[in-house]
């Protein structure tokens, strides 16, 4: 405990312990406590932001002890609150005499500041904000005690204690002067008789001093919400005294003029508020559910968006790093040490992966295997690339793989990569877990083109070593994976662990015998000394201590879970223990099956000593797939049944000291897990809590699928979430089965949502289409059938089946039509536009991106307003349209700027340095570009970085830099290469045989331009169309007319009928070689072809078309 008095504390002594509490910020002070902004030091390097209340002194030493009981009442009533729409409460402690509560700390503000704002809400988001409170007080008002309602009251609501979050979270706080009247929790008559609350927002029968119900919290949610509604705060001074001159409650509190303001507000709402201030009781709305009910109709009819995380004013909101450029000037571009300032600046791409690799810091010490380590470190030294690591359950194939990695991170150029494939049974889902592990987005095709795709990624960063952990699951699947790769990819290395060989040509396998008796005494001595344990060095210990581990067969695992008992058991107790438990075996040669029973036995003796809230927790945990983070234990964990059990943090933190949990770091928190031994024997713990648990389980990991919550991947702070999102498909998927079982088809159709976002940004896209369409076989709300059937019709697109894609999308018009969504016939309409544009359908993309347009501003829909107008923006940038694509991309842009969308600013930073690059004007171009480039890399997008950077190699092109258009051409296409994007590969190969063209080098361009046909007839026949009329223009300078005809045909297939624009270009190449061929009549047809398609697009002399016509005709005369 610290010497400071806690209530005198100011900003200057801050950071400061509180126990396992760093306090570091005073978030305010109170009459009986004071509140601080505070991290947790949790377990594995655990950290979570908190609050903590704690009360000051004198509230101790007072003589009666009204103070100190009511804290502890509130720590009691918020321990049993658990609601998304109340604030929770995670711990009561005492550190040296000081009493504190830990609260969830809210990152956002109070209803009062942002009524105090002034701005006025829309409609949506005061029923928005209506709804969660009232959600919240259902929930508070239905607490039972000793199996009886409570009768609990607030007594306080006011707009100070309603807490809004940047995210859009409403949460109800401060339960300190609640009441119950049932229970052990009740309150003494003398504190339900007495007047305690904030008088402005009494109810009349709370300021009289009568007994008080549920519907007193109503009345004071009717004046919440008319100043929220009206953005004006009531005369409360007025109030009080019309209260008290007219105890007889004959006349209305509120007048009707701010009844009228609010139905001006929001239609309908007055009518609701009325009743919640009816002075008598009984007049008002029974419940808070009957209440409930009455807003969630209002929101349906009114329409729910925009919604409130997106509506928060930015002038609310914290100043980001993200968020510091003015929106309302677009082209005021923020300065870096990265960002160009004039037109001689340079960006170079990084070169390489920006990370090298996936395994994160390890989070314990790694005891022993030194010579094997050093064994296989002289294998991969000496030439071998596949090498297998066997051994038994148990054994510590995974951590030592994970201590043999690190060891090669900055020894290979390519880094070195750890793939989990515990969850993987099929060639789709190791090729997905390889994928994923590599950040490598999947494209379209079956399993040979995806496992070819992870081929080429692997290929193109060179020296690396790839680790593929509990491979015995997809052994049979060894050759059409990682075989291919093995042969695709001659300079990487793979590390596969395994419980059986792979039987692949090249591989090598390495036996991962037990520890020897000398690193299995160190391991258990470490472990020990972790969980808190003090041996004796004496020779008796360690005699005791080498028996162990020859009775445990040297297994690492069960070495660790012995280990985790030495806190409580000296090893000499532990000895006996396990002697009696089941018998040790002698020290001869055991089989593996039979060290694996020695393994189960001490699980199953692990779990004997649980206490019986973690033996629960244990077995509850068991349902997650793929680990999991902290939150979700917490959301999923249900100790109910134990009173008296810990903090579900702390029980995880005790299961992982115990070594029944094992920890890894991912984005700088850790993320938890069982072993495969330890996780199939806790399900089979769970018996018949399976069903309730894994429901439960599916229930949280709904909240995925959400619309607000997949919204808010594009909003501030939405890439670090997508980060997160990316890692529990496994749990997703899982999540997705245990709901359909259950018959829960709207949690289902949300966590296959959640799920097909994933799929969206990391493929393979087949997979997403085929989760959808399976949840869509289900009954389900027309809202989840909508979303489904745009979900599936966009994956649909993304992998190139346009048409049915188009059929898909069309049917979710109608879905949201139908449904009178204005919202989700907007998005639909929006998709369609980009399907026309695909198409070469210029005159309907534009239409529908118009109709779009005015259906996203009609709703607010902000996100997807800032995305059409990029899409009309590009319409005029093809057309020569530069006034108005620039206009548009800069509305674009500050719209995304708003929403927090950085990925969509990176994009709109291009679109506007395309325009400029078009016009000439190359400065601005340059600095768009640079622009660009730093968004990408701030957000990790290495894809874009790479479509930018080559964009800028064009840029080069043109000025003449050619040195400097080489080097960016190479650095995108290497970027292209470690991604395995066969598509942007083919542009960046056939952009740099355009360039040596340019030049008069044709060698040099021919070879590029058959390596870009070739991949883009692979991968994308418009691209290869497209340098067909490239390498056609070189045989036609080389006289071999008929080649270049029969390349200018293959192309002409390729694009007509698909890309306008690209056959303009290709046309205008064909009259080139038809003149060289001494044929005007076939040039002269090709230029009016291609002169027509100009017309009909409207395109200006300006357009990269304009210009390509204005070449031919130059050349054709």
């Amino acid at each position: 405990m610290t010497a400071y008095r806690l209530d005198q504390l100011t900003a200057a002594n801050l950071p400061l312990r509180l126990g396992r509490y760093e306090l570091k910020s005073i978030l305010g002070t109170g009459g009986m406590a004071r509140v601080f902004g505070a991290e947790l030091l949790g377990p594995a390097g655990f950290r979570k932001q908190v609050a903590v209340k704690v009360i000051k002194p004198e509230a101790l030493e007072r003589t009666n002890s009204d103070d100190v009981e009511s804290f502890i009442r509130e720590a009691r009533l918020g321990g049993l609150l658990k609601h998304p729409n109340i604030v929770d409460v995670y711990e009561f402690g005492d550190v040296g005499g000081q009493l504190f509560i830990v609260m969830e700390l809210v990152a956002g503000q109070t209803l009062s500041k942002l009524i105090r704002s002034g701005d006025k809400p829309p409609a949506s988001v005061v029923l928005e904000v209506a709804t969660g409170i009232t959600a919240g007080l259902a929930s508070a008002h239905s607490l039972s005690a000793d199996g009886l309602p409570a009768g609990l009251v607030h007594r306080d609501m006011k707009p100070s204690n309603v807490l809004v979050s940047w995210d859009g979270a409403v949460k109800i706080a401060d339960f300190g002067i609640a009441i119950t009247h049932l229970g052990d929790l009740a309150s003494s008559l003398e504190d339900q008789d007495s007047i305690l609350g904030t008088l402005s927002y009494m109810s009349p029968e709370q300021l009289l001093g009568e007994p008080l119900d549920e519907r007193t919290d109503l009345f004071s949610l009717g004046l919440i919400l008319i100043e929220l509604a009206t953005a004006t705060r009531l005369p409360r001074r007025h109030l009080f005294k019309h209260l008290v001159a007219h105890g007889a409650l004959h006349d209305p509190v509120i007048g009707e003029d701010y009844l009228s303001r609010v139905d001006e507000a929001v239609p309908g709402l007055g009518r609701i508020l009325r009743r919640c201030l009816a002075l008598d009781p009984d007049d008002r709305y029974t419940s808070a559910r009957e209440l409930l009910a009455e807003f969630e109709g209002l929101r349906q009819r009114v329409g729910l968006f925009p919604q409130l995380r997106i509506w928060l004013p930015p002038s609310s909101r914290p100043l980001r790093p993200d968020t510091v450029v003015d929106a309302t000037t677009p082209l005021e571009l923020e300065r870096t040490d990265e960002t160009a300032t004039n037109a001689e600046s340079k960006t170079v791409l990084a070169k390489g992966p920006l990370a090298r690799t996936n395994l994160g810091a390890p989070l314990d010490s790694f005891v022993g295997r030194v010579t094997e380590l050093e064994r296989l470190t002289r294998l991969f030294e000496g030439g071998e690339r596949l090498v297998t690591i066997k051994g038994t359950g148990g054994a510590g194939k995974t951590r030592f793989s994970r201590r043999f990695a690190r060891s090669q991170v900055d020894k290979l150029a390519g880094g070195a990569w750890f793939v989990d494939l515990t969850e993987a049974r099929t060639p789709e889902g190791l090729t997905h877990a390889t994928a994923m592990a590599l950040a490598l987005p999947l494209g379209s095709g079956d399993i040979d083109a995806l496992a070819t795709q992870v081929g080429h990624a692997i290929l193109g960063r060179g020296p690396l070593l790839l680790v593929l952990d509990n491979f015995e699951q997809v052994v049979e699947h060894a050759a059409t994976t990682v075989g291919r790769w093995h042969q695709m990819a001659p300079e990487a290395r793979f590390l596969v662990t395994s419980r059986e060989p792979l039987k692949l040509e090249g591989e090598q396998v390495f036996a991962l015998r037990p520890l020897p008796e000398a690193d299995g005494v160190a391991l258990f001595e470490s472990r020990a000394q972790a969980a808190g344990a003090r041996l004796p060095k004496d020779p008796k210990t360690h005699s005791a201590i080498a028996r162990i581990v020859l009775a445990l067969d040297g297994l690492p695992l069960a070495i660790e879970l012995a280990a985790a008992r030495a806190r409580v058991l000296t090893p000499v107790q532990l000895l006996e223990r396990l002697s009696d438990r089941f018998k040790l075996l002698g020290s001869g040669r055991r089989s593996d099956s039979e060290r694996q029973q020695t393994l189960s036995g001490l699980i199953d003796w692990s779990w004997d000593l649980l206490a019986s809230w973690e033996q629960s927790a244990l077995a509850q945990l068991s349902v997650f797939h793929d680990g999991f983070f902290m939150g979700s234990a917490e959301a999923v964990l249900d100790l109910s049944a134990w009173p008296d059990a810990p903090w579900s943090l702390d029980v995880v933190g005790s299961l992982l000291d115990k070594s029944l949990l094992h920890s890894w770091e991912v984005h700088d928190q850790p993320r938890f897990g069982m072993y495969l031994s330890i996780q199939e024997y806790a399900a089979q713990k769970l018996g018949a809590e399976t069903a309730t648990t894994a429901l439960r389980h599916a229930q949280h990991f709904a909240s995925l699928g959400e619309e607000g919550f997949l919204e808010s991947l594009y909003t501030h702070g939405g890439a670090e979430r997508q980060r997160v999102l990316a890692n529990e498909l496994e749990n997703l998927l899982a999540s997705v089965n245990a709901a359909l079982a259950h018959g829960a088809p709207e949690t289902a159709a949300n966590c296959a949502l959640a799920a097909g976002t994933i799929f969206h940004v990391h493929g393979p896209f087949s997979d997403g289409i085929a989760l959808l369409e399976r949840v869509l076989e289900q009954p389900a709300s027309s809202q989840a059938l909508g979303r489904l059937t745009l979900e599936v019709g966009w994956l649909l697109f993304r992998r190139g089946r346009v048409s049915a894609s188009e059929q898909r999308i069309r049917q979710a018009l109608a879905i949201h039509r139908q449904a009178g969504n204005r919202r989700g016939e907007g998005i639909a309409v929006g998709r369609l536009a980009n399907i026309y544009r695909e198409q070469g359908r210029i005159p309907e993309s534009l239409e529908h991106y118009h109709q779009a347009l005015a259906i996203h501003r009609e709703v607010g829909n902000r996100p997807f307003e800032g995305r059409v107008l990029g899409g009309i923006a590009w319409h005029h940038r093809q057309q020569g349209h530069y006034v108005e694509a620039l206009n548009h991309y800069q509305q674009s842009l500050a719209i995304h700027r708003e929403v927090g969308n950085r990925q969509s600013e990176g994009i709109n930073f291009r679109n506007l340095a395309l325009c400029y690059h078009d016009q000439g004007r190359y400065s601005e171009a340059l600095e768009h570009y640079h622009q660009a480039i730093h968004v990408a890399r701030e957000i990790g997008r290495r894809d874009d970085e790479g479509g930018h950077g080559g964009d800028l190699a064009s840029l080069y092109r043109e000025q003449g830099r050619i040195s400097e258009a080489l080097e960016h051409y190479h650095q995108a296409l290497a970027i292209a290469r470690e991604r395995g994007d066969r598509r942007s590969e083919c542009v960046n190969v056939g952009n740099l045989g355009d360039l040596f063209l340019s030049q008069g080098d044709q060698l040099s361009a021919e070879a590029y331009l058959q390596d870009a046909i070739a991949v883009g007839d692979e991968t994308w026949p418009v691209a290869a169309g497209a340098f067909r009329g490239s390498l056609a223009l070189i045989r036609a300078q080389n006289e071999a007319f008929e080649e270049a005809r029969i390349l200018l045909a293959q192309g002409e297939r390729q694009l007509r009928g698909v890309y306008k624009l690209e056959l303009g270009k290709l046309l205008c190449k064909k009259a080139q070689v038809e003149h060289l061929a001494g044929e005007p009549t076939g040039a002269a047809t090709a230029l009016a072809e291609a002169q027509a398609i100009a017309s009909e697009l409207n395109v200006t002399p300006e357009s990269e078309l304009g210009q390509t016509l204005a070449t031919a005709r130059s050349v054709v005369g």
